[in-house]
């Protein structure tokens, strides 16, 4: 991963580990120019949602950041105001902060994809090496955008048991394993029949699958599926799905909402494509359960090593 520069750190769940995982690789990091952002906040004392105690965030010297105001006043010493931004949480403007020591502090991010990516493009623009954004799986996920060049997965115990896990795992590792398809980003379902490159007025899969059997049956050489698939929309989908044999692109694969086997059917058809891959470059693995439902952590490695066998698969417990 040396030659990436823009990262995504992700948990297959809450409380997977992310922020131990990010400060350990901030630490291994130091002597770069570092930006570092979240989707939402992390290092606050409890967390909102579970009223838990969070883990801190340790920001080395040399991190350009983004928090809150009050930050500045815990750390005027420490830190350099860089400026204020336009972003807001919690109807709070944002800050972009430079570190000059170690600190322990509170990192605030933008929750929406498209201020992610302006922020990932202020981080350029102040010169960072490498940027790190703790970000989600979910529709909001920055994994989603063009920009990011790597993905780390973080699998905690908190998902659930080990077969749990694995299940959730394996999905991960077929989601990945997509091919790319260079294709404009369009808003709207579109197909190319006849050379002619055809942008409807439908935006979702769901509610729309008659219309979509339709073009499909005049077998259009592709067709671009920028929302999402779920179940229900596959059970009315799969049998022209399965038998057709133009191009089928989704903008990522994040957008197949599909059970694990019809994953698979997928898959294996070898006729569906991402505008946008998906690149895991690395797992990291916790055994440790907030609720104290702990996992072996040989049995979990070992687990994730099988399914991830081609990627680094880390230990958080050896490398904090």
């Amino acid at each position: 991963m040396e030659d990436k520069k823009i990262i995504a750190i992700v948990g297959l769940s809450k409380n997977a580990g992310k922020t131990s995982f990010l400060n350990w690789y901030l630490k291994n990091l130091e002597g770069q120019t570092i930006g570092v952002s979240t989707t939402g906040r992390d290092g606050e004392e409890i967390d909102l949602l579970t009223h838990g105690k969070k883990p801190k965030v340790f920001v080395p010297e040399n991190v350009i950041f983004t928090s809150f105001d009050y930050v500045y006043t815990k750390h005027s010493s420490m830190i350099k105001g860089l400026q204020k931004l336009h972003f807001r949480v919690i109807d709070k403007n944002l800050w972009l902060y430079e570190s000059m020591g170690l600190i322990e502090t509170e990192i605030v991010g933008p929750s929406t994809l498209r201020e992610q990516e302006d922020l990932i493009s202020l981080f350029e623009e102040k010169g960072c090496e490498v940027i790190l954004i703790d970000g989600s799986l979910d529709r909001k996920s920055i994994c989603l955008s063009e920009k990011i060049t790597d993905v780390i997965l973080v699998i905690g115990a908190s998902t659930g048991n080990i077969e749990e896990i694995k299940h959730q795992a394996q999905k991960m590792k077929y989601l990945c394993k997509f091919k790319q398809f260079s294709i404009d980003n369009y808003n709207n379902i579109t197909y190319k029949l006849n050379e002619q490159i055809i942008e409807t007025n439908i935006k979702s899969i769901y509610g729309n699958e008659s219309k979509l059997i339709d073009i499909l049956s005049q077998n259009v050489e592709w067709i671009y599926l920028p929302g999402a698939l779920t179940d229900n929309s596959w059970q009315k989908l799969k049998n022209i799905f399965l038998d057709y044999k133009g191009k089928i692109i989704f903008n990522h694969s994040l957008n197949l909402n599909i059970n694990l086997v019809d994953l698979k059917r997928m898959l294996d058809t070898d006729n569906v494509y991402m505008r946008l891959y998906f690149p895991i470059s690395a797992v990291a693995v916790n055994s440790y359960s907030p609720r104290n439902e702990h996992i072996d952590v040989e049995l979990l490695r070992n687990e994730l090593i099988s399914i991830f066998s081609d990627l680094p698969v880390l230990d958080i417990t050896e490398i904090i």
